[in-house]
């Protein structure tokens, strides 16, 4: 559901899921690697026209990877090798970091990245499990 805001207890969720396999030399596509796991031009632009509709404001972000600036910040500086995706593809830490400038919210959750660790309110998820309340 890339890219669709939804309502729940007045609350609004941006969904942006994706995630870039580092270890994708190892998977075989279509079997344990597929090139859906990174956004298309068409869902980044069907996530930044829903987000208008919303005036760029949503109370949270839930994705599985996270923006470049995050993932860097957890010591993962390696670029994603966009050569084996066709023309159609988008590099999800840049997708993910452009949102994260251009949305206005309250919280982001992700995961991918296999460790509990706040970093203000980017909340990386493995173990915890949380409850989200209105503030």
């Amino acid at each position: 559901m890339r890219g669709e805001i939804f309502t729940l207890n007045n609350q609004t969720f941006l969904a942006f899921g994706g995630g870039y396999s580092t270890d994708r030399v190892y998977r075989k596509e279509g079997i344990s690697w597929w090139k859906g796991e990174l956004p298309t031009h068409e869902e980044v632009n069907h996530a930044l026209t829903n987000l208008k509709k919303y005036h760029n404001q949503v109370d949270y972000i839930l994705s599985h990877d996270a923006p470049r600036d995050i993932k860097e910040y957890l010591g993962f500086y390696d670029s994603c090798d966009m050569t084996v995706y066709g023309d159609e593809y988008e590099d999800i830490h840049s997708v993910l970091y452009l949102l994260k400038k251009t949305i206005q919210f309250q919280d982001w959750y992700l995961g991918h990245y296999h460790i509990d660790k706040d970093i203000g309110s980017m909340h990386i998820l493995y173990h915890q499990i949380i409850e989200i309340t209105h503030k």
